[in-house]
């Protein structure tokens, strides 16, 4: 957060150096654990494909963790109540089963981890898509003639009478038949989950002390479960935050009410709820159909979540929006086709600037990493490394040990050539830290990159004609690869990497050792993959894939593969156009940092340059702007006593808005129907 925005008090005082100085991860989080994560699988699976009602994931901070951290806390406070009147049993209780915060910032951050892990944007995509490879195979999409002898079947389920089961429904993923075909492929893949986010799990730990110590970077999105756990925070008694949460929710509900009985009044927040607004086409026909349709929204947790955010980087990911905007309709004006694949190539520059964001993360941490590689080999100038969550030299070992696992199981298991290896996962890995970055120094409420990773672009910029030596650079069985990886390079809206590091800050905050958290968080990893496996497939073999489940499923299926025939049936050229584009994005970006480091009063910051063009932004940029005036106003005719009080009504609106959404969908679970879509 920026200087006028003042952080709350740390939840507990600081501990004393030394992991084993403070207490860490206890077994009193299990049963909560075993309970929740289930769950949170669960949920996230039904209703972001199998019923497609909502979007939870979708955002930077996932409103069903926050809606259960909520019911943990209230269970928590009964169980210190209860057990006052009994004396020093009631002691013995509250000092073996009540929960402290740091106990709550585990359960949330496992919460968070398992359903990034569950979500649209990640396995819940790759339990679908390893079955319509062959489920929807027909004569006339000739996948059977074009990629079926490419694809490798111990990844994905080959068996059709268990894929009979799950197109057509009726059936229960327990019956031998059904299951027998998942256990190979959900166990390779559930391996892959715990190398390939070992990976970022161990870049978050080595960029934890650079970060949280040195630069102090504040984490604007923990801000809310941080208020929620912290003992010494007056949130849960503070009127303005319940009168605000109060008022959202009511709102909200009578949205819901109102999909039932329609003489009840509804509130329009949503996109598809309010007119959007279009440049008039009498005017400049090429202007109206460049800029396209301005999506007005009124979302609360968006305004709520945007007023806790810097102002710098709201000012600069809206200013870039319009910049955007404004390459459309010169690239209109100069006769320029425009639109996906065309001028001005905002995707492309997009894609650039957050390369840059990752490298620069890389290169101003330079002297820091030359320190943890002299620590973990033990050679003078190295650090302290007792209070990490794990040994620097461990932390070095585990990420080449995930490292290797992943470009093994890449180049042995789905058949990319060894050569394409370095490049996949050197963007996927630089991609990855410009996420963290992103949450870690703006947490804007999504950041999505959507369709950008390296599944798409290095096809869209290399193209899939290229050859050398007379051998395709992109050959058939690496696009049958990408198809493969496509799940979890399809958007980084629940993007695993930042909620890990994000479990570091809200560790120190607690003053809780990273120890145990960590061992934690990398067994989170392959338990995610086969809770979303286990949540989604048997309410599919329920449904039936083509029966009851929402269409959105086939088509989320499909789509990696309908790609892939795209790709291998009309090959793409070289795009030196994109490459160029990509090439501006990444120089903008690094130019711009120079001027924001160097340059006082420089007014934009180079993270809205990346964050511009994202798909989120086209719907939130309404509450984004209501939210930063908000904040930009109050800081300068009421200063910090009015923005404290803003912002407890801030983290009100957000709570009303999830706590609504929360309860409604898990009453539109049990009921089957769908009542209210806080976000989508």
């Amino acid at each position: 957060m920026d200087d006028s925005s003042p952080q709350t008090a740390p939840v507990t005082p600081p501990a004393p150096r030394g992991q084993g100085s403070r207490p860490g991860v206890t077994l009193r989080v299990l049963p909560w654990l075993a309970v929740l994560l289930p769950l949170n699988a669960w949920w996230v699976g039904q209703i972001e494909v199998v019923k497609y009602w909502a979007s939870p994931t979708m955002v930077s901070l996932f409103y069903n963790a926050v809606f259960l951290l909520a019911v943990v806390i209230g269970l928590n406070s009964l169980l210190k109540l209860a057990t006052r009147p009994l004396g020093d049993l009631g002691v013995w209780v509250r000092e073996r089963f009540v929960l402290t915060p740091r106990h709550l910032i585990v359960i949330y951050s496992a919460m968070c981890i398992v359903s990034a892990m569950a979500s649209l944007d990640n396995f819940q995509l790759q339990a679908v898509g390893i079955t319509h490879w062959k489920a929807h195979a027909t004569p006339e999409n000739e996948w059977a003639k074009l990629f079926h002898d490419l694809v490798p079947k111990d990844l994905v389920v080959d068996d059709p009478a268990a894929l009979r089961n799950l197109v057509e429904g009726g059936s229960s993923l327990y019956k031998p038949e059904n299951y027998r075909a998942w256990i190979e492929p959900a166990l390779w893949w559930a391996s892959y989950a715990g190398a390939v986010w070992l990976v970022t799990l161990c870049l978050a730990a080595i960029f934890r002390r650079r970060w949280l110590e040195s630069e102090r970077l504040q984490f604007p999105i923990i801000e809310v479960p941080m208020e929620m756990v912290s003992e010494r925070s007056p949130l849960w008694r503070d009127g303005r935050m319940w009168g605000a949460l109060a008022v959202v929710f009511l709102m909200q509900t009578s949205n819901a009410l109102n999909s039932i009985q329609p003489l009840v009044p509804k509130f329009p927040f949503k996109v598809v709820e309010v007119p959007s607004l279009h440049f008039n086409p009498a005017l400049d026909p090429a202007i109206g159909d460049a800029i396209g349709l301005l999506y007005l929204s009124f979302y609360p947790f968006a305004i709520g979540l945007t007023y806790l955010l810097p102002t710098e980087l709201v000012f600069s990911t809206l200013f870039f929006w319009w910049i955007y905007k404004l390459q459309l309709v010169v690239s209109a004006k100069m006769g320029l086709p425009t639109g996906e694949g065309n001028a001005p190539f905002a995707d492309q520059q997009m894609f650039g600037g957050y390369l840059a964001l990752g490298f620069l993360s890389l290169w101003l941490a330079r002297g820091h990493l030359a320190r943890v590689i002299k620590t973990a080999l033990d050679r003078p100038g190295g650090y302290d490394d007792r209070d990490e969550p794990w040994p620097y030299r461990t932390q070095v070992i585990l990420l080449v040990v995930g490292l290797a696992y992943t470009l093994w199981f890449a180049i042995s298991k789905t058949g990319m050539a060894w050569w394409v290896t370095p490049l996949f996962y050197g963007v996927y890995y630089t991609l990855s830290l410009a996420v963290m970055r992103i949450r870690a120094e703006m947490g804007i409420p999504a950041h999505d990159l959507l369709v950008k990773g390296p599944v798409q672009t290095i096809p869209k910029i290399l193209g899939t004609r290229a050859s050398i030596g007379g051998r395709k650079i992109l050959g058939d069985r690496t696009l049958v690869s990408f198809a493969l990886h496509r799940f979890y390079n399809r958007g980084y809206r629940g993007h695993v990497a930042p909620h890990q590091i994000e479990a570091f800050k809200m560790a120190e905050r607690t003053g809780m050792s990273t120890r145990g958290l960590a061992n934690l968080l990398w067994i989170l990893l392959p338990l995610g993959a086969l809770l979303t496996f286990w949540a989604t497939t048997q309410a599919l073999y329920v449904d039936g894939s083509d029966a009851k489940a929402a269409p959105n499923n086939i088509f989320y299926g499909n789509e990696p593969w309908e790609e892939l025939t795209r790709r291998m049936r009309d090959p793409l050229p070289y795009s030196g156009a994109r490459l160029i584009a990509a090439v501006i994005g990444f120089a903008g970006t690094l130019l711009m940092m120079a001027g924001h480091t160097r340059i006082t009063g420089w007014p934009i910051h180079p993270i809205g340059y990346a964050l511009g063009n994202c798909w989120a932004v086209h719907w939130l940029w309404g509450p984004m702007t209501i939210g930063w005036l908000a904040k930009v106003l109050t800081l300068r005719y009421g200063g910090n006593h009015a923005y404290r009080t803003g912002r407890m009504i801030a983290i009100g609106i957000i709570l009303g808005d999830f706590f609504a959404g929360g309860i409604w969908d898990l009453i539109g679970l049990s009921q089957h129907r769908m009542y209210l879509r806080i976000w989508s």
